[in-house]
């Protein structure tokens, strides 16, 4: 059985730090975040939001993350959407969500490293990547492809990946560790021949730090290509 990715249905850039102070940040340089003019700004006591043209790209902070993703209007938090369109921002058609096939539309890892520095002095302890995408398979159900793929070797499934099996359940729920990267992958049916993919890398090491711009943007695009290969090998044989 084979299997496309169809659509990245959400994609985001999490940064993780010991603690964030909140009132130190200054919303004047949020505002203006990594060239981008922020369509609007939500300040609440828990946490901060801010969105920038076109995506929107949103980027969400609160007292020990920073989370930059792409988002669809309609998807905002706390009537953030709404706000958006009574603007002018957010997509022109909300009713009408566009699909993309891979990632990187929008720059997620210069404007990880801008938020870095609007928190600068704070202290970095992990990062990690997140992909949300549906994927048709060629024949049969998604839940038949599943539910092979729960019954099968998990040498099988270990063989899918150059690493380590760290744990596999029923959801499916996939964790693998190689090198000082963690991965995790859930598996669900979400229509007749698509399957539903959320995969997780996470990275966590003593002295962590951000890599420079251009070696950010090859490791996030290169593990989206992780999981497009991981998935062509799991259903290869189903």
């Amino acid at each position: 059985m084979s299997i496309r990715i169809e659509n990245v249905v959400s994609e985001n850039l999490t940064l993780v730090y010991e603690a964030l102070d909140l009132q130190a940040i200054d919303s004047n340089r949020l505002r203006n975040l990594a060239s981008a003019q922020a369509r609007s700004i939500v300040l609440t006591p828990e946490q901060i939001i801010a969105a920038y043209p076109p995506e929107p790209t949103l980027v969400q902070i609160d007292e020990r993350r920073v989370r930059i993703a792409t988002a669809q209007t309609g998807e905002l938090p706390g009537g953030l959407g709404e706000l958006l369109q009574m603007q002018g921002g957010g997509q022109a058609q909300a009713g009408k969500k566009a699909t993309r096939k891979d990632v990187g539309a929008a720059p997620l890892w210069k404007t990880a490293l801008a938020c870095n520095e609007l928190v600068s002095g704070a202290t970095l302890v992990a990062y990690g990547f997140n992909y949300n995408v549906e994927a048709s398979v060629k024949t049969g159900s998604a839940l038949e492809a599943i539910a092979g793929l729960v019954s099968v070797n998990q040498d099988r499934v270990a063989g899918a990946f150059d690493g380590e099996l760290v744990s596999f359940a029923a959801t499916p729920k996939l964790a693998f560790r190689r090198g000082q990267a963690l991965y995790d992958l859930v598996l669900m049916p979400a229509e007749e021949q698509r399957v539903r993919a959320t995969f997780n890398v996470h990275f966590e090491y003593d002295g962590i730090a951000l890599p420079e711009e251009k070696d950010l943007e090859k490791s996030y695009k290169g593990e989206f290509k992780t999981l497009t290969t991981l998935l062509s090998k799991l259903f290869a044989g189903e």
